[in-house]
């Protein structure tokens, strides 16, 4: 194990996976701010032609609702393939990563995601205990050949001795994400809802950037030499 490892490594690993992932990023925010932008507008466009043809509130309602669970449904789907092409990207350094390990992905992400939810539901510590011991949880699944639910193990292995350090990264990049959202927040205020929806998607875009930054930066300092990444250089 890397025996560097601790909060100012961990930032900068962050940056620099930013930097040496520029495109990988520009093309993902192109993506999420496109997409919640179209969804944005069409509700719009819904409540507009209902009006339009002067139907009722109940159906307009009705009918917004309709389309907000179907455009819902498909942002998840969106944002989980469009979550994985970017952790991907940036584990290989490519544009082009592949989806092999989509799958796995998937599986490990939706329990992933359950546990920590009902560990915060219980007592807030618990969910936030397994965030900080599967930070490298979702790169170890792209990176690895392995089974899938191995990587729960690896990652752990990992934070082993580290869970502050990574505590305070998690914290310092949260706070900086709550002031980017009350910057967005205040100048989508200003040009209406269309410009916030855009901007929120923006902020969230930016966010899942940089959480992603420091799950794979973690993964590179923490990984140990057996177990190498693939670094595909162009």
């Amino acid at each position: 194990m890397n025996d560097t490892v601790n909060l100012s490594s961990l930032l900068n690993a962050t940056v620099e996976e930013i930097k040496a992932n520029g495109r990988v990023i520009l093309i993902y925010l192109a993506i999420m701010v496109g997409v919640t932008g179209g969804l944005a507008a069409g509700v719009g466009a819904t409540a507009f032609t209902f009006d339009l043809w002067g139907a009722s509130g109940g159906d307009s309602l009705a009918a917004q609702s309709a389309f907000a669970i179907v455009a819902g449904l498909g942002f998840f789907v969106v944002y989980v393939v469009a979550q994985y092409w970017l952790l991907a990207g940036m584990v290989h350094r490519s544009t082009s990563p592949g989806f092999d390990a989509l799958l796995p992905y998937i599986g490990i992400y939706i329990l992933m995601g359950i546990a920590i939810l009902f560990g915060l539901l219980l007592f807030i510590v618990p969910g936030i205990m397994l965030a900080v011991r599967w930070l490298t949880l979702l790169p170890t699944v792209i990176a690895r050949d392995g089974p899938a639910m191995e990587s729960f193990g690896v990652s752990s292995d990992m934070s082993e001795g580290r869970g502050w350090s990574i505590f305070g990264a998690y914290v310092i990049l949260v706070i900086l994400s709550l002031v980017l959202s009350s910057i967005t927040a205040g100048v989508g205020m200003i040009f209406g809802a269309i410009a916030m929806a855009v901007l929120d998607a923006a902020n969230s875009a930016l966010s899942a950037i940089v959480f992603a930054a420091l799950s794979v930066g973690a993964y590179r300092l923490m990984r140990d030499d057996k177990d190498e990444l693939t670094e595909v250089f162009e």
